[in-house]
């Protein structure tokens, strides 16, 4: 009779976190687990079973880990390229004060967080 193979349990539910919560730092660990279970599965067909757990956690852990890597380029993005805008836009404050005032709050807002400042 075939089992699950626990470390294919471990990969899905890892990965199931790292959608919902955790990010990379259960998206990890749900690659590693699901690289290993998948491997266990191939040299042990007859008594493991679980490949699609592990192929689900899997594709659930590499998917966190790359919008993970892309919030973060974007956010670095932002936070170079924020200030630039802002003082372009103060520059250019008689030609088109209306819009102007515009895109200053809303980059003001996304570089301190609130409308005030």
């Amino acid at each position: 009779m075939k089992s699950n193979c626990p470390l294919a349990v471990w990969s899905l539910i890892l990965g199931i976190l790292s959608i919902f919560s955790c990010g990379p730092l259960t998206g990890i660990p749900a690659i590693i687990c699901g690289h290993l279970a998948r491997s266990k599965i191939k040299m042990e067909p007859e008594t493991l079973s679980g490949d699609g757990m592990a192929l689900a956690g899997l594709i659930m852990g590499y998917f966190s880990v790359v919008l993970f890597i892309i919030f973060v380029m974007l956010g670095i993005v932002l936070a170079i390229t924020a200030p630039l805008i802002i003082k372009m836009f103060k520059d250019m404050q008689g030609a088109a004060q209306p819009v102007c005032n515009i895109m200053f709050d809303a980059l003001s807002f996304i570089k301190t967080g609130c409308f005030c400042c």
